[in-house]
């Protein structure tokens, strides 16, 4: 019976090694799977960035081949300065102007990057400060009234001929959208 009985306790202790050593086995199995879990998800993190940077090296190549479409056209000579200036009116269905009427001031026009700055001083002092652009042949300046004027007035210049010396052109005023006035502008230094 003595034998029997160690038998009997090798197989328990069989029995109890081997459920052990599967008990143990499955905490592995549990243990890699999490960890298979966590390497996935990062994997997948990091396709997500990777896709991501793609995505911004793409834009970053677009933006760097996309041509400037903004191109400012370069005064050939310097009209930065004060002038003296002379205006005519030739053409007017308003009553504020008459046909024939000349008026002289004085200019201060300045340049910042293409962009051009003329301050018109009156000779009662009154200044109206236009603004515009070099457009490939003639200097285009607007101005409109203070919103606060009892009339509404668009003022519209072109000058078509540029020297050193000289400015000349025309100008526009358009008062309340009703009527129109046009003189010749001619500026000199």
């Amino acid at each position: 019976m003595m034998k029997f009985a160690k038998y009997i306790f090798a197989a328990a202790t069989i029995l109890f090694l081997f459920s052990s050593c599967n008990e143990n086995m499955k905490r592995k199995e549990l243990e890699i799977q999490k960890r298979e879990q966590a390497v996935l998800q990062k994997e997948k993190s990091i396709a997500l960035i990777e896709s991501d940077y793609l995505k911004l090296q793409k834009m970053r190549d677009s933006i760097i081949s996309i041509q400037d479409s903004i191109s400012v056209h370069v005064l050939p000579i310097d009209i930065q300065g004060r002038w003296n200036g002379k205006l005519v009116c030739t053409e007017s269905n308003c009553t504020d102007y008459v046909v024939g009427d000349v008026r002289m001031d004085e200019w201060e026009i300045s340049e910042d990057k293409g962009n051009i700055i003329a301050k018109n001083i009156n000779k009662v002092g009154v200044i109206r400060v236009y603004t515009g652009k070099y457009e490939g042949n003639s200097i285009q300046l607007f101005s409109e009234s203070e919103p606060t004027s009892p009339k509404t007035r668009h003022f519209k210049i072109e000058f078509t001929t540029m020297t050193e010396k000289k400015l000349s052109g025309f100008r526009e005023i358009r008062v309340d959208n009703s009527c129109l006035s046009k003189f010749t502008i001619e500026l000199s230094r």
